[in-house]
């Protein structure tokens, strides 16, 4: 499933009557334009589910491929059979909802920055935050991330770029964020090699 600016096609996205997203048959693909999901957010929250859809060369992935900017007090969900991937750009809900990512596989935020005035959450295999042409980000103000064997990686940029962050902030002052780590997975910081490039995690809670 690919979030875009094309028409929403191989799925539907009809709050309050068929919901939002709802594949149509088992595609090898479907994509769910961008303003059909802000639209949905105003209304109900929304779990985008790749369930039916792993059929396809990219099949079980969920991509985002435009920016999802919203502010919404609804919940948005990504599950994915495979794997999430946030690149160049990134998701931002200035309201209370939360965003949630659920993966089998892997979530993978390339420079794109994820917020949420709210709660965020992440199950997946493993997660990788990577900074390479700008600052990349998991912030939101409660986290909770859970990885299994492929761990926990942050990755600052390389000596080509300046001054770019990848970091996982939990922005709350009384909030909590928690990090779990099982089957054997580690958690990586690898700050890069330009001027001013780091990679973090920080917690304004407890």
């Amino acid at each position: 499933i690919t979030i875009n600016t094309a028409t929403t096609s191989n799925g539907l996205c009809s709050p309050g009557t068929g919901g939002c997203f709802v594949l149509t048959g088992i595609p090898a693909s479907a994509n769910l334009n961008v303003t059909d999901l802000t639209t949905a957010l105003s209304t109900t929250s929304v779990t985008i589910n790749t369930s039916s859809s792993a059929t396809g060369s990219n099949g079980g992935d969920i991509t985002v491929s435009t920016p999802v900017v919203y502010n919404s007090g609804n919940n948005l969900t990504f599950q994915a059979n495979r794997n999430i991937n946030v690149i160049g750009n990134g998701i931002a809900n200035s309201g209370s909802g939360g965003i949630n990512f659920i993966a089998t596989g892997n979530l993978s935020v390339q420079d794109a920055t994820v917020s949420a005035a709210g709660a965020m959450t992440v199950n997946a295999n493993g997660v990788s935050l990577v900074a390479n042409t700008a600052s990349t980000a998991l912030s939101s103000a409660t986290q909770s991330i859970t990885v299994d064997s492929g761990g926990l990686t942050v990755t600052g940029a390389g000596a080509s770029a300046t001054g770019k962050i990848a970091q996982i902030q939990q922005t709350g002052t009384t909030a909590t964020q928690t990090i779990t780590v099982n089957g054997g997975g580690n958690i990586q910081l690898n700050g890069g090699t330009g001027s001013g490039n780091r990679a973090w995690i920080a917690a304004n809670g407890t």
